[in-house]
C-alpha cells in the first residue's frame, strides 16, 4: 500500500472498516493478550512510513507500542493492548506460536513442589520443615545492632533464670541433706551398737560433714561476728590441734566455708571473728607474721618461747653431722605448710636459739651453739 492511496478517501473508508474488524477479533482474544492480522500489518506498515525506514531490514518486528486506555473504555480486554506490526515475513510464525500458547494453557497449570536441597534440609529441625525453611529477616544498620543486642540480652536472661532456679534445687537439697545427716547423727549418738569398725567409720563421716545450722546475719543480728567467732572455734578447735596448733587463715576460711555448706561468709566477715578470739576469752588467737601471713594458733602454740622451743629440741635431735633442718622438713614434720614453717624458723632464729647457713642448696637451719658458749675466768686462763 503506497501513500497516495492513504490519502484517497474511498482508501481512508477502506482501512477503517478493516481496523474495526481487527479490534473485534482482538476483542474476542483472553484479556491483556491482543495480536495483530496480517491485513493490518499492512496498514500499520503504511499508515507509518517513518518506522518502516528507522528499523532495521533483517528483524521480524518494527514496532512494540502498549497503550493503555485508563478508564476511558469499559471492557477490561481494552485496558491494554499491544499492536505489533512485521516486515518481510514472520506474521505466521508467530501465530503458529500464539495458538500454540493459548492452546497449552500455562499459566493456568499448578507448579510443580521444589524437591528439598540438601542445604535446607540440615537447616531445619523436622521433615516438614525441609520444604518451607523459616525466612530469617535480616536488618541491617542502627535497628540491626539493637535487636541483636536486645536478642542477646534475652539469652542471658534466660540462661541466668535457668541457674538460678537450679541453684535455688541445689540449695533445697543442701538443707534436706543437712537435716538428714543431723538426725542420723542423733540416732547414732544414741545408739549402743557400735561395736563393728563400719559403723564407728560411718558415724564418724556424717559428723563430719558439717554445720548443721550455721549462723547468719539474718539470724544473729548485730551480734553475728561474735557468735561466728564462736562457732569458728567450736568448730576449727579439733582441726587445728589435729594440725599441730598452728594453721593458716587461708586453709580455715576454705575449710569454714565448706562445712558452712551454702551460708558462706566473706573473708572479711571471717577476720573479723578472728580478731573477736581474745575479747571473747576464746581458745584461739590470730597472729601475723613479719612477711604479712595470717595464721590462727592455739593458746598453747601462741607463745613464740613454746614454738621456739619445739623447734630446737628438733634440731638437737637430729643425728650427729646432719645437714640441719629445713622449712620443708619441719612443714613435713608437723604437718603444717611450708610458708607457716618458714615463720616458725625464722622466728625462732630471732630469738637466738638457731643460726642459718644459707648455700645452693638452700637455707638450712642449726643449732646456734655460741648462745650456749662461755668464756673462761681470768684465773682460768
Amino acid at each position: 500500500m503506497c501513500g497516495s492511496e492513504l490519502q484517497d478517501a474511498d482508501s481512508a473508508a477502506f482501512m477503517l472498516q478493516r481496523q474495526q474488524e481487527h479490534q473485534r477479533k482482538i476483542s474476542q482474544l483472553p484479556p491483556l493478550i491482543n495480536s495483530g492480522s496480517p491485513s493490518n500489518q499492512e496498514a500499520e506498515s503504511g499508515a507509518n512510513p517513518a518506522t518502516t525506514k528507522s528499523s532495521d531490514r533483517g528483524g521480524i518486528f518494527s514496532t512494540l507500542t502498549s497503550t493503555v486506555t485508563g478508564s476511558s473504555r469499559k471492557n477490561a480486554s481494552d485496558a491494554n493492548t499491544v499492536k505489533l506490526s512485521f516486515r518481510n515475513g514472520g506474521s505466521s510464525g508467530f501465530q503458529g506460536h500464539l495458538k500454540t500458547a493459548m492452546v497449552n494453557r500455562a499459566w493456568e497449570a499448578k507448579p510443580k513442589p521444589q524437591s528439598p536441597t540438601p542445604a535446607r534440609t540440615q537447616s531445619s529441625g523436622t521433615l516438614g520443615d525441609a520444604t518451607s525453611p523459616t525466612p530469617v529477616a535480616k536488618v541491617g544498620g542502627i535497628s540491626g545492632i539493637i535487636r541483636t543486642v536486645e536478642t542477646h540480652q534475652k539469652e542471658t536472661d534466660q540462661a541466668l533464670t535457668q541457674a538460678f532456679q537450679d541453684l535455688q534445687g541445689l540449695m533445697e537439697m543442701a538443707a534436706q541433706m543437712v537435716t538428714m545427716t543431723e538426725s542420723i547423727s542423733k540416732r547414732l549418738s544414741r545408739s549402743d551398737s557400735l561395736n563393728n569398725e563400719e559403723t564407728a567409720t560411718f558415724r564418724n563421716y556424717l559428723l563430719n560433714m558439717g554445720i548443721a545450722a550455721p549462723v547468719t546475719k539474718d539470724t544473729a543480728g548485730a551480734v553475728f561476728h561474735k557468735e561466728l567467732a564462736r562457732e569458728l572455734v567450736e568448730f576449727a578447735l579439733p582441726i587445728i590441734e589435729r594440725e599441730g596448733g598452728t594453721m593458716s587463715l587461708v586453709d580455715i576460711y576454705c575449710v569454714f566455708n565448706r562445712a558452712r555448706g551454702v551460708e558462706l561468709i566473706s573473708p572479711k566477715d571471717l577476720n573479723t571473728a578472728c580478731q573477736m578470739f581474745e575479747e571473747l576469752n576464746l581458745p584461739l588467737r590470730l597472729r601475723k607474721f613479719d612477711s604479712g601471713l595470717l595464721v590462727i594458733q592455739t593458746l598453747a602454740r601462741y607463745s613464740d618461747d613454746e614454738v621456739a622451743q619445739s623447734i630446737l629440741g628438733k634440731i638437737q635431735s637430729l643425728p650427729m653431722g646432719a645437714p640441719g633442718l629445713s622449712a620443708v622438713e619441719l612443714a613435713s614434720a608437723v604437718q603444717i605448710s611450708v610458708a607457716l614453717a618458714t615463720e616458725q624458723l625464722l622466728t625462732t632464729e630471732a630469738l637466738g636459739m638457731i643460726c642459718r647457713d644459707e648455700s645452693v642448696e638452700g637455707l638450712r637451719f642449726f643449732d646456734n651453739l655460741m648462745a650456749r658458749y662461755e668464756l673462761p675466768l681470768d684465773g682460768d686462763l
